[in-house]
């Protein structure tokens, strides 16, 4: 039958004591004093009856075969309490007990002997005044010097003595008369009650083990704990496992890694270490490693230690799930539009270097789509699953420049994170960071870039350990990266380490008849028929020299749709928007991004025409996403509209 709602199954199992105890009387009288207990079903009791000698291995007999705690008392408690004290609770005897003792044999004898271990004390002087009654005091530290002391007591002319059940025994072994001291009910339940709670205590202790077994079972990391005397006090199953020590008595095989995992410096110095990499063998480790407080006066150290390749498929795994929106390759093959010649050699080749893990250098001019060329790349690769990472070499100052790709300790410089912080090639470790325009970079910055591709190697900004990083690189640039090392204006190792293979992405000009399909997406976007461009106006497209390509194609198409009215051609209209971006191009050097000639414009024109150039640049870098340009340039998009299509002074 199950427990009714009156009667719930309790919080705790029934405590398992031992009562181990030196004479019958005194078992009987426990079990007496148990028995009328309202909570005595709460307790799991096992008596025994002991000896001076066989006290303290019964004791441990018990707690082996899972007793939780020890009931004892006299003498043999003593005995117990000294070898096992945080698992015993002793039955005290009072002077009380004596006193009522006494009383029951007082008549039969004037004078008496009381045994009585030395942890004990007892007011005989007032006991005796009390009864009128002479008493022989026995001491004693150990069974021997109690059965030495009751001869000496006989010897001496005493017949009677009052003990535990040793002592008394030992008084009738000798002819004379021996009476256990009787316990009083009280001291039998505070005793009773000391178990349970060291039961409990135990059970708690118990519990809060297996909780960090649990945890430390299946926590990634290696956990050494040890004291400053160099002993062994924890270990997981991880640690032997990337220590390579077999299970069973791993201490010694341990103890030849404590300097190297930090814990002798960690006790000596009192000191953290925080993320510190060590090699172990063939291993890299990264440790943390805490002094500790064990006892008062004892110390000790705890390490936590894992693989750098552990870590680093941990920080793969982040860079799907947290960083999964920023570096990820958003566009492929197919988002390279047309179907000349030149495009489909194009597809073809980024096919061929995808199937490697060579470096590629993608060279092009400006506006060609060498950024759509690297996404293609990355998600045509084995790598596709993995980190997508670009950064703009021309974008951001020296400086910056380092630590973004590889990283800083935490107080490297003025304004460095106190954690440190990865780079750019930790951040796209197992998958591919795109460099573009990769010819701005200084020399000093080369040489890094050279030595981090031939080692695979990092060290941070501001550190002293080497990372491994497992990167493919993409290169792009609208410069001759190879012209350039022939002067001397780029590195000519690092050349050949990041051009193992070669993309050159056509001109434009060069692969006209891909126009009508880059044309049909902007008409999509815009939800505008084929018709509004006109057989006259296909004709200037073809003409039109298209210095800044597809970006600068996309920008014409995107002016004209916006400006026309209605849906019929209006060749005026795109003669005037093409004529200004033919004069913008005749006009600005070819080295120059931004339309301007400031001897012949006004102020007010000048300022017109950067902010177009720039709001045109971003647009452009958008890939035609008005709301993301506008978001960039912290402007609405009605804004950014009027930006795009003011009409310039004549």
């Amino acid at each position: 039958m199950p427990p009714s709602a009156t009667q719930p199954l309790p919080l705790f199992p029934p405590c398992k004591i031992a009562v181990l105890t030196h004479a019958e009387e005194i078992t009987n009288r426990v079990r007496q004093v148990i028995s009328r207990l309202p909570d005595h079903d709460e307790y799991d009791l096992h008596y025994h009856t002991v000896s001076f000698d066989s006290a303290e291995s019964t004791a441990r007999q018990c707690l082996m075969q899972g007793s939780e705690a020890i009931l004892a008392h006299g003498g043999t408690g003593a005995v117990i309490a000294h070898s096992l004290g945080h698992s015993v609770a002793l039955i005290e005897r009072t002077d009380m007990d004596i006193i009522c003792t006494l009383l029951g044999i007082k008549h039969r004898t004037p004078e008496i002997a009381l045994a009585t271990h030395i942890i004990e004390y007892h007011d005989i002087a007032t006991i005796e005044a009390l009864l009128n009654l002479r008493i022989f005091h026995i001491q004693y530290a150990d069974g021997a010097e109690m059965f030495r002391k009751v001869d000496e007591a006989y010897a001496k002319g005493l017949r009677a003595l009052m003990g535990g059940g040793p002592s008394s025994g030992r008084m009738k072994d000798l002819g004379g008369a021996g009476f256990v001291i009787d316990l009083h009910p009280g001291n039998i339940v505070k005793a009773l009650q000391q178990a349970k709670a060291i039961c409990r205590q135990k059970r708690y202790e118990e519990m809060r083990r297996r909780d960090l077994d649990t945890i430390f079972t299946y926590v990634r990391d290696g956990i050494i704990c040890i004291n400053d005397a160099g002993g062994l006090l924890f270990v997981n199953e991880k640690a032997l496992q990337m220590l390579k020590i077999p299970a069973g008595n791993p201490e010694n095989a341990l103890s030849s890694h404590y300097k190297t995992l930090g814990l002798l410096r960690t006790i000596s110095d009192q000191q953290p270490i925080h993320d510190e990499i060590v090699q172990i063998g063939s291993e890299l480790l990264v440790v943390n490693c805490f002094p500790m407080h064990l006892t008062p006066g004892v110390l000790g150290s705890v390490a936590f230690f894992n693989t750098v390749s552990s870590i680093q498929k941990i920080n793969k795994k982040i860079g799907k799930k947290i960083y999964s929106s920023g570096f990820q390759a958003f566009t492929g093959l197919g988002d390279i539009l047309g179907k000349s010649p030149a495009t489909l050699r194009l597809k073809e080749q980024i096919r061929r270097v995808a199937q490697t893990d060579a470096a590629v250098l993608i060279q092009g001019e400006t506006g060609t789509g060498k950024e759509l060329v690297a996404n293609a790349i990355h998600r045509e690769s084995r790598r596709k699953q993995e980190p997508f990472v670009a950064i703009n070499c021309a974008s951001i100052t020296e400086t910056l420049m380092e630590s973004e790709l590889f990283g800083y300790e935490g107080g490297a410089f003025t304004g460095a994170r106190s954690g440190g912080k990865a780079g750019l090639f930790e951040m796209a470790h197992g998958g591919t960071l795109f460099l573009d325009e990769l010819g701005e970079i200084s020399h000093a910055l080369q040489l890094r870039l050279l030595r981090v591709l031939e080692t695979k190697k990092l060290i941070r900004v501001g550190g002293n350990s080497l990372i491994p990083v497992n990167v493919r690189i993409i290169s792009a640039t609208n410069k001759d990266i190879l012209q350039l090392a022939h002067r001397g204006e780029f590195r000519m190792d690092l050349y050949y380490r990041i051009a193992t293979l070669s993309v050159r992405v056509s001109p434009l000009r060069e692969r006209l008849e891909d126009i009508p399909l880059l044309l049909a997406s902007i008409l999509s976007q815009y939800r505008k028929a084929a018709g509004i461009f006109s057989r006259n106006i296909f004709d200037r497209l073809w003409e039109h020299p298209w210095r800044g390509n597809v970006r600068e194609l996309l920008s014409v198409a995107e002016r004209y749709i916006l400006q026309l009215e209605g849906n019929r051609p209006d060749e005026g209209l795109f003669h005037e928007i093409l004529s200004e971006y033919r004069a913008d191009a005749d006009k600005t050097p070819r080295t120059s991004g931004l339309p301007l000639d400031a001897e012949t414009r006004t102020l007010k024109e000048t300022v017109t025409m950067v902010r177009r150039a720039f709001a045109e640049k971003t647009l452009a870098e958008c890939h035609g996403h008005k709301e993301e340009a506008a978001k960039r340039l912290g402007v609405s998009v009605t804004s950014l509209w009027r930006i795009l299509h003011v009409q310039k002074r004549k």
